[in-house]
């Protein structure tokens, strides 16, 4: 079953911008890029145009102009290239992009994706389901029906190493191939009928990205990872408060760092293998559609009328972000009847660049699993009207200065409780096991793990031995919390990662009746 994590980031635009936007010559919508060398780039899109750089960006030139539509661009070596588009448009180079010369091919087809894996061989997808694929650089060409939908992207290995990982992607499906197109196994992808896969990409470590979008109402973006060692495909989700979103594409340069990019200029990056996703403020609000980094550094964005963006550092920043800050009220653990309202109340976090501050106030009824955000204020209060329904809650606040959004030092739990969930005792009666969403999540070194076990005929010494065990990705044992006989109730524990890598990690509590496992993460 695939992991699914949900993301609460505050949406805004910065006044530090972190790329460079670049005079492109042309208003038209660019739709892919490619780095050759540090210096070297193209990019493609509509009306038949292919632009190339030699000085990282500094001038753009035309080198092809028409009437086609182009989709994607991929480079066999710095000479011989290919580009794709719709309606059978295909070109290609030998003297690194300075002449185009037009591929001619029969069909309605529209060529989607094209990639180059392994030393020479390229693979082309279309909208009609059909892989071709030369296993010669694009000298001779042959053809096959993989799906019967879409081919959005396709995307791989370089390199003689072996096996060579590659990927077709489908809006609902993935295909693994380690052995250059011979056969292909499909991978279900956790995406509902609402969403769709985009584009995808491979790091040097065989670590997977697909981009897109899912929502029902409204678009947001997702990518999706999967590593070698991962059973399923993980999603992380990314849910903004205002106007629908999609991540249209990714690129993953090295083991560690990956960055995506979408609609109105969304723009994410990953320092430590995809496990988690900063938003970066990309200084523009047109739609970015592809990026391409040729190391951790030196990369370019392309999007609609024109926009090419290009940063030397990694997309870093002068800007200094907001300073750490606590929660105030409700207190952690407090319980409260069913409210008319809530007054939320934290410090003021202090931006050291005298930027204006806005905070976005997030909760949770599912123990952390998701969020929601409530409302967003320059004020360190908030008054919310809308929290009315009995249960544990978590909330936190998230700041940003326009650019970086810093989270509010604590996660605080509260409770609304009901008169009609009491017992004449005064003491709420467990009925159920449960385990909660450990807290706080991502945690160093430390978090709070809360589970409960239910009463079982009356007899809370009846409820037999209980496990709560902590394994790695591989399925490893790493921790035994609680190996004993628990009496009915909720339960405390706490555990101490400080000798335990980064990375994502699964705790499983256990009982004669009952298993249940969830996820958490370890982020120093």
């Amino acid at each position: 079953m695939a992991s699914v994590f949900t993301l609460v980031l505050f949406w805004s635009g910065g006044s530090h911008a972190q790329w460079v936007q670049q005079v492109s010559g042309t208003t038209a919508r660019l739709t892919d890029v490619v780095m050759l060398d540090s210096l070297t780039a193209l990019c493609v899109g509509d009306s038949g145009k292919i632009l190339k750089t030699t000085n990282a960006g500094i001038t753009w030139l035309t080198k092809h102009s028409g009437l086609q539509r182009w989709n994607e661009i991929a480079f066999v070596n710095p000479s011989t290239g290919i580009v794709v588009g719709n309606r059978m448009a295909a070109a290609v180079t030998s003297d690194g992009g300075e002449t185009w010369a037009a591929w001619t091919l029969i069909g309605p087809t529209n060529l989607l994706t094209v990639a180059v894996v392994g030393m020479i061989s390229v693979f082309i997808g279309t909208d009609s389901g059909t892989v071709m694929y030369s296993q010669d650089g694009g000298r001779t060409w042959n053809q096959f029906r993989l799906h019967t939908g879409p081919i959005n992207s396709i995307f791989g290995g370089r390199g003689d190493f072996a096996p060579v990982d590659m990927y077709a992607v489908t809006p609902w499906r993935a295909y693994k191939s380690s052995n250059l197109g011979a056969t292909w196994t499909a991978q279900t992808l956790p995406i509902t009928i609402w969403g769709s896969t985009l584009r995808g990409a491979l790091a040097p470590g065989r670590n997977a990205f697909i981009v897109g979008y899912d929502g029902n109402p409204g678009f947001f973006p997702i990518i999706l990872r999967r590593t070698p060692l991962d059973s399923a495909w993980v999603k992380f989700i990314f849910m903004p408060p205002v106007l629908p979103r999609i991540a249209r594409d990714v690129s993953a340069p090295t083991n560690e760092v990956a960055f995506a990019c979408g609609s109105l200029g969304v723009m994410f990056k990953s320092i430590d293998g995809g496990n988690f996703w900063s938003y970066h403020n990309s200084g523009t609000q047109k739609n970015l559609n592809a990026i391409h980094f040729l190391n951790a550094r030196r990369g370019f964005a392309v999007g609609d009328s024109g926009t090419i963006l290009f940063t030397p550092n990694g997309g870093a920043s002068t800007n200094r972000p907001p300073q750490a800050f606590h929660l105030l009220r409700p207190a952690n653990r407090d319980t409260m009847p069913v409210p008319r309202s809530i007054l939320f109340i934290w410090q003021r976090a202090i931006d050291p660049d005298n930027d204006p501050v806005r905070y976005s106030l997030v909760l949770s009824s599912d123990g952390g699993a998701t969020w929601r955000t409530m409302g967003t204020t320059a004020d360190t209060t908030l008054q919310v009207q809308t929290v009315q329904a009995p249960g544990t809650y978590l909330w936190m606040v998230i700041a940003t200065d326009g650019q970086v959004s810093v989270p509010s030092l604590d996660i605080f739990r509260f409770m609304i409780r009901s008169t009609s969930n009491v017992e004449a005792g005064g003491k709420k009666a467990p009925d159920e096991f449960v385990l909660y969403q450990n807290y706080p999540n991502p945690f160093n070194p430390s978090t709070e793990i809360r589970f409960q076990i239910a009463e079982v005929r009356a007899q809370k010494s009846e409820v037999g031995r209980v496990t709560l065990k902590v394994f790695d990705v591989l399925g490893r044992e790493v921790a035994t919390l609680v190996n004993e006989v628990k009496a009915a109730g909720i339960h405390v524990v706490q555990f101490d990662a400080s000798n335990l890598p980064s990375g994502v990690y699964f705790y499983r509590l256990q009982t004669e009746r009952y298993v249940q496992t969830k996820t958490m993460i370890v982020l120093r």
